[in-house]
């Protein structure tokens, strides 16, 4: 009950407390309504999350093929093959061939690391990787492709001592 009068709000501490319980009290009742809406929002989120963790777990689903991309460029024309050659040049080389329709084709070459006798070293020969040679009576194998002199400087990279020349015998001259 509001006192027309402001005067008599003065005389009446009663009337003044039922004024404030009259203005606070829309206020009270949406802030009761706003925390039971939170306290279900909260619940609802708590859901959510929960349902989400779930769908984490799960593979993925595809989704519908894409469109078909760009035709890609012409390969190579295959080779028709009636046999294969293999040719062995008496030493370290072996070559493989396909013989077809066309005519034959080197497919590959295999070099085989075989060492070789070329006899005594000449200063003329050009020696590959594996070659034997002696000199002085000492045999040297050759480490790469070379025309340098066995046991000398230039040649220290090139040759490999596997044999050294011995001393003469008790009865040699």
């Amino acid at each position: 009950m509001r006192p027309d009068n402001p005067d008599a709000l003065a005389a009446t501490p009663d009337a003044l407390a039922e004024i404030v319980v009259d203005i606070l009290r829309p206020m009270v009742e949406r802030m009761t309504a706003l925390e039971a809406k939170a306290g279900a929002l909260d619940a609802t989120v708590v859901a959510l999350r929960e349902r989400c963790a779930v769908l984490e777990t799960r593979a993925p689903v595809p989704g519908p093929p894409g469109a078909d991309g760009k035709p890609g460029a012409d390969g190579k024309d295959g080779i028709m093959l009636d046999a294969i050659k293999t040719e062995y040049d008496g030493e370290r080389t072996i070559t493989i061939k396909a013989i077809g329709p066309l005519g034959e084709a080197a497919i590959g070459v295999i070099d085989m690391p075989i060492p070789i006798d070329r006899g005594v070293w000449s200063a003329t020969a050009t020696y590959a990787r594996g070659d034997i040679v002696t000199r002085d009576g000492s045999g040297w194998i050759a480490r790469k492709e070379t025309t340098t002199q066995p046991g000398t400087n230039d040649g220290g990279e090139a040759w490999r001592l596997f044999v050294k020349r011995g001393d003469r015998g008790r009865d040699a001259k």
